[in-house]
């Protein structure tokens, strides 16, 4: 026996590429808030960069991620059960930093230089500002729901030194919000390093509700911090970048704020008896409506939006205080309503999938429109059934299919055909002559108890069968003159 060679470079590539990523993705994961130094595979399989980096080992050497992979790798990965749970951790490749003395870590960084607080308080916010959390979303400034400034672990931006020095300053600054936990200590941004003037925004808010509502700014800064939702808005400015999308997003919501208790004044003052104006904003916010004609007015000068929201206002003032006729669902009129409605919806279904495209397929249901319409071929209804006094006579089975018999004043037709009539034939006194939308192939022929005769148009050439009353007697030739 001679070996083969085989080429194990590969597998080797894919195994330490793997490797390398999984102890990233774990000391990431491990940091993020409520984590506790590990993480679980699953957590693992659904963190983004490991998802193209698990798919190219794949293919690569037919590799993925197991509790034995984590074994095989050991020397770097630990595997852990807490809470009946298996979880992936580090293992500690800075224990001489982690047990090192806080007093030595500042060595070389003075407290109280405003310079080195300050430098150091900008690093950390600009860390603050461009921090993702691992496996959840940031949460948007860009909704109708005010989200919470949210917590980040320390030690997910910051080494144990930068840890233990900005502990020392950030007391001194207001741009940091600082805490301890479980998780040591965590930080939340309080103002951006390039954020808005709220400032300015609240002056110009309450100029505009003082010249509206004819008030004076203490009385309208009074209304904007009784005014739950217009203060949180407003307090978003501070960690909203200066000329962004977050702070175009916060000043519309503070515009629509404002002219909410404009409204709300009005309707106020306008109702009988006048109410207070906190009970007509309470009101107008609970209206789909209102905020829909608002959305179209706010930041715009059309005079159409604005004339569109000063009818609603007369409606409101109007319907006080029964305000539930002006948020009655509209209602989708019935197929009945409109008959051209439902032929459209009945083409509409007629025209499915399943049409004409199988053996059998869709055409029971099909046949059944086409019935309830009438445009039902004739060769598909079922046979006529005779009453039971009527009695066939010798003749071809086509000609016998098409004889019945009628009582006094009943005319035969041939119900749902779509042949046209045949002209009609003149008979002479006594008969009468119909059009019976039959077939053109089969004469249909009955007798009157009163003598009187009515034959259907387009007969064949020789005599059609006779059918005999009653009473025994045999019908006149139709041929011939009655009497």
């Amino acid at each position: 026996g001679l070996l083969d060679r085989v080429d194990n470079g590969p597998y080797r590539e894919a195994f330490f590429r793997l490797r390398t990523g999984v102890c990233d993705a774990v000391d990431v994961l491990g940091r993020a808030l409520g984590a506790g130094g590990s993480t679980t595979i699953n957590d693992l399989l659904i963190y983004k960069p490991m998802k193209s980096l698990l798919a190219w080992a794949n293919r690569r050497a037919n590799l993925t991620l197991t509790a034995q992979f984590i074994r095989q790798n050991a020397d770097v990965l630990q595997i852990i059960f807490q809470d009946d749970e298996l979880r992936v951790r580090l293992r500690s490749k800075n224990k001489k930093e982690d047990d090192e003395c806080p007093d030595n870590l500042l060595e070389g960084f003075d407290p109280d230089d405003d310079d080195q607080c300050r430098a150091l308080v900008d690093e950390v916010l600009e860390l603050l500002v461009k921090y993702e959390p691992p496996l959840e979303k940031r949460p948007s400034l860009l909704g109708r729901n005010v989200p919470e400034p949210f917590w980040v672990p320390a030690k997910a931006l910051l080494s144990r030194a930068q840890q233990v020095r900005l502990e020392r300053c950030v007391d001194n600054t207001d741009a940091i919000e600082a805490c301890f936990s479980d998780d040591g200590m965590l930080l939340r941004l309080a103002r951006h390093p390039r954020a808005a003037d709220d400032i300015e925004h609240m002056q110009f808010c309450v100029e505009k509700l003082a010249a509206d509502i004819n008030v004076d700014e203490d009385e309208a800064k009074r209304r904007f911090n009784s005014d739950e939702k217009f203060m949180q808005f407003w307090a978003l400015l501070r960690i909203c970048e200066a000329s962004s999308r977050e702070e175009k997003h916060v000043e519309r919501s503070l515009l629509a704020r404002t002219r909410i208790l404009t409204d709300a004044h009005q309707v106020a003052s306008r109702v009988s008896p006048p109410v207070d104006w906190e009970a007509a904003r309470a009101a107008l916010e609970k209206l789909k409506d209102y905020r829909r004609v608002l959305s179209a007015c706010i930041g715009t000068t059309d005079q159409a939006a604005e004339k569109g929201v000063q009818n609603f206002l007369d409606a409101v003032v109007a319907a006080w205080p029964n305000l539930g006729s002006l948020e009655k669902a509209k209602k989708r009129p019935s197929d009945t309503a409109d008959g051209a409605d439902q032929a459209w919806k009945r083409a509409r279904t007629d025209e499915g999938k399943g049409r004409n495209k199988g053996k059998g397929k869709g055409k029971g249901k099909g046949k059944e429109r086409e019935r309830d319409r009438g445009d039902i071929d004739e060769d598909s209804l079922p046979p006529v059934e005779q009453t039971p006094s009527a009695q066939r006579t010798d003749g071809p089975p086509a000609e016998q299919a098409g004889t019945s018999q009628s009582t006094a004043g009943e005319a035969s037709a041939g119900a749902g055909a779509t042949v046209e009539p045949a002209p009609q034939n003149e008979n002479t006194a006594g008969s009468i002559n119909i059009s019976a939308e039959a077939p053109a192939e089969a004469a249909l022929q009955t007798h009157d108890p009163v003598g009187s005769v009515s034959t259907g148009t387009g007969a064949p050439a020789e005599a059609a069968p006779q059918v005999q009353d009653p009473a025994g007697e045999e019908e006149d030739d139709p041929n011939c003159p009655a009497g």
